[in-house]
C-alpha cells in the first residue's frame, strides 16, 4: 500500500512530493521479516511503515511487539498498530518513520511500477495545476 502527498507552500516556488509505503500485516503475520521488507522500500519512497493488526490482549503481541518496535527504530522504520483496522481512530503509530532521501528516478519508478494509470494521471495533474500557480 502506499501514499503520496503533494503540496507547495504559499511563499514557495518548489513543488513537493513525499512518498508513503506501507507493508501491511496481520496479527500472526507479522515479524522481523515485515521490517526488512518495508525497509526495503526505502530505496523508493521517503517513509515506510509497518502496518500491524494487533488486537488488544494476545500472545503475540507480548511475545513480538519489543523485537519489532526495537527493529523499526533501529532501521528508520515507522511502526503502525491497530486493534480495530475497521475503526480510523483506532490507529497508533507506535515509531514515527525516519525520513529517506530516495533518488528522482527511484520515486519515479515506484510510481510508475505500483499505481494505475488513472491514479498516475491524478498525481501529474495535480503538480501540474500546483505548478501552474506561479
Amino acid at each position: 500500500m502506499s501514499l503520496v502527498l503533494i503540496w507547495r507552500n504559499k511563499y514557495s516556488p518548489n513543488v513537493n512530493l513525499d512518498l508513503y509505503g506501507f507493508e501491511v500485516k496481520s496479527e500472526a503475520g507479522c515479524d522481523v521479516s515485515a521490517v526488512h521488507e518495508a525497509l526495503a522500500q526505502s530505496r523508493h519512497v521517503h517513509y515506510s511503515y509497518v502496518v500491524w493488526h494487533l488486537p488488544t490482549n494476545t500472545r503475540v503481541r507480548a511475545k513480538h511487539q519489543a523485537t519489532i518496535t526495537d527493529n523499526c527504530r533501529a532501521h528508520g522504520v515507522g511502526l503502525i498498530t491497530c486493534s480495530n483496522y475497521e475503526n480510523a481512530h483506532d490507529f497508533h503509530i507506535a515509531v514515527e518513520a525516519g525520513r529517506k532521501t530516495p533518488s528522482p528516478n527511484a520515486i519515479d519508478e515506484f510510481i510508475e511500477t505500483r499505481f494505475p494509470s488513472a491514479k498516475r494521471k491524478l498525481i501529474c495533474d495535480h503538480l501540474r495545476s500546483l505548478s501552474d500557480l506561479l
